[in-house]
């Protein structure tokens, strides 16, 4: 979606015909007062193919309202102030989202923040609604905060959410888990970058030096491709997983794309 909103303003568009139109319910990027900064560590859902990542939770107000800003939660950069509190069990929850409708559906990102009492989970989520009804549309992008609260999918994060007793050891677990991801993940960037390499040297090696060693250099690149782009779930994960059964929780709320959770830091 952020592409595409890159895609509009280099195009110029300001609301005429043609031009992409976002929908943002509960949400904005105005800047709020800050009360508090809390440190985030994230996990994708995906535990094959996702990193780990630090973000940044701010608490404050905005027009004189509680809010919360997230910055960081996505590589290509995810940073709204969510302005609509909701209480839920006594605990603050907000929740909010940008939808970009189409001729076949409709394209969102969201989000929702829950404080508990020792914790603040925060988690994202790509969703696709497939409708060509303008009406249908219309009731998808416009629902409010309060609305999207109830719809099931909602209410299942937040009740799974309100569950996961993440203590201090098992929230230890969580940030060194993040950062053995996200060094992995970087990790596998550079093997699928030394793959393409590989892969376009072949059919060189085979032109100068021999065709069974372009062959060869042609093979180990596409490995290390595939390698990079399906990775392999570490040992070391599984072994934290298991060492620490409630980390496994936090990939087991449906739908999600990331989750993070804080007061929690990167382990020096």
């Amino acid at each position: 979606m952020k592409r595409a909103l890159a895609v509009a303003a280099l195009l110029g568009c300001t609301g005429s015909l043609g031009c992409l139109s976002f929908k943002q319910v509960g949400i904005t990027k105005d800047p709020i007062t800050v009360s508090e900064t809390v440190p985030l560590v994230c996990l994708d859902s995906n535990v094959q193919k996702g990193g780990g990542r630090q973000a940044v939770l701010t608490e404050g107000t905005l027009r004189g309202k509680p809010s919360v800003a997230i910055d960081g939660v996505l590589t290509i950069g995810f940073s709204y102030a969510f302005t609509e509190a909701t209480p839920v069990d006594g605990n603050a929850a907000f929740v909010g989202q940008e939808c970009l409708p189409r001729y076949d559906g409709v394209v969102c990102d969201r989000g929702l923040y829950l404080r508990t009492k020792n914790r603040r989970f925060f988690v994202y989520w790509a969703a696709v609604e497939m409708t060509s009804d303008a009406a249908a549309q219309k009731a998808i992008t416009d629902t409010t905060p309060a609305e999207m609260m109830k719809r099931p999918d909602v209410a299942r994060l937040v009740e799974k959410l309100g569950a996961i007793d993440l203590d201090d050891e098992t929230a230890a677990a969580m940030a060194e888990l993040s950062k053995a991801r996200n060094a992995r993940k970087k990790w596998n960037l550079v093997k699928l970058a030394s793959g393409v390499a590989l892969q376009q040297l072949g059919p060189v090696a085979g032109g100068k030096v021999s065709a069974e060693l372009g062959k060869r250099a042609k093979e180990l690149g596409k490995d290390m491709t595939d390698a990079a782009l399906s990775p392999e779930v570490d040992q070391e994960d599984l072994a934290l997983i298991a060492a620490h059964p409630k980390l496994a929780d936090l990939f087991l709320l449906d739908g999600f794309g990331t989750v993070c959770a804080g007061p929690l830091s990167y382990p020096k």
